[in-house]
């Protein structure tokens, strides 16, 4: 475990000391203010759930981005306490300021994906690839300005995944059980 924490804090540091430089900080503070609170998932939600042959996408996507960011933040944050970086790494800094909660696992990377996830697998390949990139971004905006480790992150994103494929599978299961009504 001190090895896996080890190597978190030479990721970031290496992030701090080699990629980091002012264009690059204004581009990923933005990826990460993307993500707060949800706003940019919601709203696009809201645009889908508007048009009649996106609602059930739309629905979907929102369970999963309200059960995944219950089970991050009441949750899984609550029993690890796992400290922010720019605390406990001597050296690395917030690009974006102190966030009130704990660090892991990564809740914009749990709901950028928990949402992606479920966009990806009910759309074409060339409208979900670039949502799941979008999210990839705003999950690797999370170490560049110094706010998560790198398996905050990893966990956000898996969290994400299977919180979005468990609610891509009820909604198959109920359209299977419309069906046959």
């Amino acid at each position: 475990m001190v090895l896996l924490q080890e190597m978190d804090a030479d990721v970031l540091m290496w992030l701090q000391e080699n990629l980091r430089q002012e264009g690059l900080d204004r581009v990923f503070s933005f990826f990460t203010r993307l993500g707060n609170n949800g706003e940019l998932w919601i709203a696009l939600l809201v645009v889908l759930f508007i048009i009649p042959p996106f609602r059930r996408m739309a629905l979907t996507a929102a369970a999963s981005l309200i059960s995944s960011a219950l089970l991050v933040e009441f949750v899984i944050k609550p029993l690890v306490a796992r400290v922010r970086p720019y605390v406990t790494v001597e050296g690395l800094f917030s690009l974006v300021g102190p966030e009130r909660s704990y660090s892991f696992p990564s809740g914009h990377s749990a709901t950028a994906f928990a949402v992606a996830y479920v966009l990806a697998r009910m759309l074409p390949v060339k409208y979900g690839a670039p949502i799941l990139l979008l999210a990839a971004l705003m999950a690797f905006s999370r170490l560049y300005v110094g706010v998560h480790y790198p398996t905050d992150v990893l966990v956000g994103v898996m969290v994400g995944a299977s919180v979005g494929e468990t609610c891509y599978q009820i909604q198959k299961a109920l359209d299977r059980s419309r069906v046959k009504e």
